[in-house]
């Protein structure tokens, strides 16, 4: 069964300095060095990023494992991702794409050639999940003003969740992303004993709390990285500026004025571990100008020196910040 998500994303498109209006027949075309790491046909069609969410790994540790930690933070992530215009894979439908991954962290990547279900496969390891109690006694006496106080013993009560998620591309099952994870929930109640009773089932759902809010704290980095996004097609010179035609339009959120990053994608390999990642660099800046249309868009790039840079195949994602403004974009991919 697969979701297929709207999304409401928080965005604040910032406006760009460079001038937006473009008459393409005063631009010469210019030729483009392809990228080290060209995108597939699927993602050219511009649909939506199939993301599988597997359960962290948490079973090495008792108490994450009771807790179910790591079917936490995956559900999390979901509820983060199903904002972005992702189509959620149920991760029931997965079949051995866990296991592969296994074997690719041990030996390095070595592909998927099951069948294809998703896009991507987000998972991770659980490393630290504890609890703690703390008594703190009764206190009595008087303020500066002479007034008597007394404040009641209490017991409080933390759980800690850390680990990281790792996002994995498919089929071939190169880490593309890594991120650490980690936060701490308390509670604190009155006691007549000094004794802290912190039963088991109150202890696992703290952990659960501290799970979530470990998702939340990293989610500009998650959605951000599943932005709305297209690729370079062309490019194309005048005397000061250059313009860039991208699979990025309408349909994906794109706007006049809206600024605009390109990133660069780069193949890299572990020398101690042989760990087969994908390293992202943001190499320039633009403009959307007012040539776009449902499937496509130019981009103004004012700078030369970064325009050179850009290449055929790179990722052009819209530039938003979480949280700043509220925007709905209706995708109908």
């Amino acid at each position: 069964m697969k979701k297929r998500m709207l999304p409401f994303l928080a965005v604040a498109l910032l406006s760009g300095c460079a001038g937006h209006q473009v008459k393409l027949a005063e631009y010469n075309p210019a030729q483009l060095k392809e990228a080290d790491i060209m995108p597939t046909k699927a993602e050219l069609a511009g649909k939506p990023m199939k993301v599988v969410v597997l359960g962290a790994k948490d079973a090495h540790i008792k108490m994450a494992k009771s807790a179910e930690v790591g079917l936490t933070v995956a559900n999390a992530i979901e509820g983060l991702l199903g904002k972005t215009g992702v189509e959620l894979v149920d991760r029931s439908i997965a079949g051995k794409l866990g296991d592969e991954i296994a074997l690719a962290e041990m030996k390095g990547s070595r592909g998927y050639k099951g069948p294809e279900v998703s896009d991507f496969v987000i998972t991770g390891n659980i490393t630290k999940a504890n609890t703690a109690t703390d008594f703190t006694e009764a206190r009595s006496g008087r303020d500066k003003k002479g007034n008597y106080y007394q404040i009641a013993a209490t017991c409080s009560f933390s759980a800690t969740v850390a680990g990281n998620v790792k996002i994995y591309q498919v089929p071939s099952l190169q880490l593309v992303k890594t991120i650490d994870v980690e936060s701490t929930r308390s509670n604190t109640r009155e006691t007549r004993s000094s004794y802290c009773d912190f039963p088991a089932a109150e202890q696992e759902s703290l952990l659960r709390e501290a799970a979530v809010s470990s998702v939340e704290k990293s989610r500009d980095v998650l959605q951000n990285y599943f932005a709305p996004h297209g690729y370079v097609l062309e490019r194309r010179n005048s005397k000061d500026k250059s313009v860039f035609k991208v699979t990025l339009g309408s349909r994906q959120g794109a706007a006049p004025k809206g600024d605009v990053v390109f990133v660069q994608k780069t193949a890299s390999k572990n020398p101690l571990t042989g760990e087969q990642s994908v390293e992202e660099y943001n190499v320039a800046t633009g403009v959307i100008s007012d040539q776009l249309g449902p499937q496509f868009a130019w981009i103004v790039v004012d700078d030369k020196e970064a325009a050179d840079k850009i290449r055929l195949g790179d990722t052009v994602k819209l530039a938003f910040t979480i949280g700043m403004f509220e925007k709905i974009v209706n995708f109908t991919r």
